[in-house]
This record gives structure tokens, sequence and C-alpha cells, in this order.
């Protein structure tokens, strides 16, 4: 292969990954209903953050996003789950997770909170890419389920789909993503056979390397055998997967026919990126759309 071929090939593969990490609409979803659906919005000791978040929450409860009918977020909504950790001392640090759920505590909308990794961050010095034991698994899962009162995974139904939400950290003391307990019960809530769509918040290998760009974390098939067989038997049923984690804006298919979404970060981009995802009822399908707030702004004022 001579050097001036070599250099198309590599030049192709750039334009592919530049598309690919860019790829998204700015049609506002037409549906039966709609939510909206944010992702990594880090919460930390920042004003702008909170206030940005406060805006979007006033926005939603003012209704700028027409048919919004509850929110999800995908993870990582803070930074860590306290600023600093005196587990011996009467000293209060700064509860970030804490601050996150009291501003979302003003939404008019139901809200459901997915559980992400900066949520096991104990306090900011902690590494959240290091390893993880067990007893530090529990500990933070109770802590998540007193101050957000949501259980580290869960399903609900609405106007006949299914929304099922998951941990991908629980198995981490294993070097996995999700446990045993956590894969049965997610066989189980399949059976139902309703529409449905998947929340958590590591990326998956899907059919394209373009849900790669740049990540680290990534969900690889060794590692969860049994959650890619669950998807793939129940591949027709599962209409989407939402993930975060990467802080891009990304779309795939995994099995040729579930679409995953990976999310931005609404935290740490200015821009405050969120998805508003309509659901047609007769032909069980969704459309997505990334939503600046000016664009949406444009189409309902």
């Amino acid at each position: 292969m001579n050097s001036k071929f070599k250099n198309k090939v590599a030049l192709l593969l750039l334009l592919a990954f530049l598309i690919g990490c860019s790829e998204f609409s700015h049609i506002y979803p037409e549906g039966d209903f709609k939510i909206l659906v944010m992702s990594d919005i880090h919460i930390k000791n920042s004003k702008s953050r909170d206030e940005r978040l406060a805006k979007m929450v006033d926005n939603i409860n003012k209704e700028k996003f027409p048919g919004i009918e509850f929110v999800v977020t995908t993870g990582d909504n803070a930074t860590s789950f306290y600023d600093n950790y005196y587990p011996d001392s009467l000293v209060k640090s700064y509860n970030r997770l804490g601050r996150f759920v009291e501003i979302m505590s003003k939404l008019n909308i139901p809200k459901y909170f997915t559980v992400g990794n900066h949520e096991y961050k104990i306090e900011s010095a902690r590494d959240s890419d290091a390893p993880y034991d067990k007893e530090e698994i529990e500990k933070l899962t109770k802590m998540w389920t007193d101050v957000t009162g949501f259980p580290p995974y869960y399903s609900f139904v609405h106007k006949g789909w299914k929304f099922i939400v998951l941990n991908s950290m629980s198995g981490r003391y294993m070097d996995r993503f999700f446990d045993d307990d956590q894969m049965k019960w997610l066989d189980q809530e399949l059976r139902d056979k309703l529409p449905t769509l998947l929340f958590f918040h590591h990326p998956l290998t899907t059919d394209s390397f373009r849900i790669w760009c740049g990540l680290s974390g990534l969900m690889a098939v060794n590692k969860e055998p049994e959650f890619y067989r669950t998807l793939n038997v129940h591949k027709d049923q599962i209409k989407g997967i939402f993930v975060g984690h990467g802080h891009r804006w990304v779309h795939d298919k995994i099995f040729g026919t579930i679409d995953v979404y990976e999310t931005a970060s609404f935290g740490d981009d200015e821009s405050s990126p969120f998805y508003i995802v309509g659901f047609d009822n007769k032909t069980q399908t969704i459309s997505v759309a990334q939503s600046p707030v000016e664009l949406v702004n444009a189409k309902v004022n």
C-alpha cells in the first residue's frame, strides 16, 4: 500500500469519525407524548451549573418544551457525592448530590434519576475509575437511595411503554458493570413484551466504532455476556437505549435493530445540551432531537 493511498484511507476514517461524533437532529420530535433526557449534569461547587440547571427546570415548568411528560437523567448527576467526606466527624461537607436533588425537586412533572460512576465517588479526591470493593458499592448504593429516594435500579410503565433504569456500577467490584441479581431482574422485566426503553450510565459496544469516540469505561461484550445475550433476545422489544459517560452525542445501533443514544454532558457544555424523545404508539417507534434552548424557544415562541 503506497503512502498516498494510506493518506486517503486515514482521511476517510477521520471524516467518518467526525461525522459519527457529531450526528444529531434539530427537528422537534412528533409523537403521542414526549420526554426530556439529560446526562452528566455534574453538579459541584459551581454557582453557574446550579443556575443553568435551575433555568432548565424553570423552562420545563413554563412548558417551553411542548408535550414533555417527564424527565430522565442518565447518571453523573453530581461530580462527587460530597465535596469532602468526614465519616467520623460532626462536620458536614457540601452534599453535591443533595443539591442536585434540591434543584430538581422544583420540577412540576415527574423526574427519574439514573446512578452514574460519579455518584460512587464519595468525595472529590476519590478516583471514580479506580477499583471498588463490594462494601463500598453497597454503602454508596444505600446513600444514593437515602438522598434521591430512588432504588439503584427500577422500572415504570407510562402510556403502554416500559422504562427500565439500570445501575451500571453494581458489578464494579467484580470488574463488571451489572451484578447477577440485576441481570435476573432485567430478564424478568422484559418478559411482558411491552415496547421498552433502557437507561443506564456506561456506554456499550455497538455495531459501529462511532460510539467509542475517545471513550473510557466502554462496556465490553466479554465482561457482560449475559447482558448482551438479554439485549439480543429482546431486541425487537427494546426500542432505544440511552447512556451517558462519554460527554458527547453519538447515535448508533446494536444488533442492527436497537437504537443507542450516547448523550452529551449538560454540566460540562455551556450550551446545556438535552434531548427530547417523541413516542409513536401506533408504530412503537421513537424519534430523538438534540435541542439547544435557543432552537426550542424559537419554535414555541
